[in-house]
């Protein structure tokens, strides 16, 4: 299994077993910050760095951190940029694994192209800085409490939007071969709170450029 597959499935995965705590934190204020928290703790609970093809991850380090660290050099790019988590292969004189860049995107909200935007941003520079890493773009695909369209349809049109915007044309395919779709436990959840009525639905999508 390829290294950004294994990420995604290992996400997709601590999210559905935790799925009261996601439908918590997805009727509350925007928190991008706490899905990139909760992606490291999942990489880190279900990866033993110790094993032959095993690796860890860390978060927050800028690149010309990650450069030092690994020994290479780079000429173009903003290496001062830091990415949301970095993997690195505990077994090849802690290469590279992967980058990480992340996004969360409500259904319903008016931005959501200039967040992926963004996104496609920080994956050019990161390519920029470092090349021959596998570049992750991921998108939290999320519904509000009471979202405005149904949440299939809007998973789907940004899927659409994250296909243009991490192009074939820029050497971006999908990770796992497949567009995101919404998570199994997290089909219109509740959170478990007595007091509170109200549901919620997540689906992850991934990009990769290699």
């Amino acid at each position: 299994m390829c290294i950004e597959t294994q990420v995604l499935r290992i996400i997709s995965d601590h999210m559905n077993l935790n799925w009261g705590r996601v439908a918590g934190v997805l009727a509350g204020p925007k928190r991008e910050g706490w899905f990139m928290s909760e992606s490291f703790v999942a990489i880190s609970q279900a990866v033993n760095p110790l094993d032959p093809d095993g690796f860890s991850v860390y978060g927050e380090d800028s690149l010309s951190t990650i450069l030092t660290s690994i020994r290479w050099n780079s000429s173009s790019g903003n290496p001062r940029r830091r990415p949301d988590l970095v993997g690195y292969w505990s077994a090849h004189n802690n290469s590279l694994a992967f980058i990480l860049e992340a996004k969360l995107v409500y259904i319903d909200e008016t931005n959501i192209q200039s967040t992926l935007d963004s996104l496609a941003q920080q994956l050019e520079n990161a390519h920029s800085v470092m090349s021959n890493v596998p570049l992750i773009g991921m998108v939290f695909i999320a519904s509000s409490p009471n979202p405005t369209r149904a949440a299939q349809e809007g998973v789907r049109d940004v899927n659409n939007l994250l296909a243009d915007t991490l192009s074939d044309a820029d050497g971006c395919t999908w990770v796992d071969g497949q567009p995101g779709r919404i998570l199994t436990h997290l089909d219109q959840v509740s959170p478990p709170w007595r007091s509170f009525n109200c549901y919620s639905t997540l689906a992850i999508s991934a990009r990769v450029r290699r």
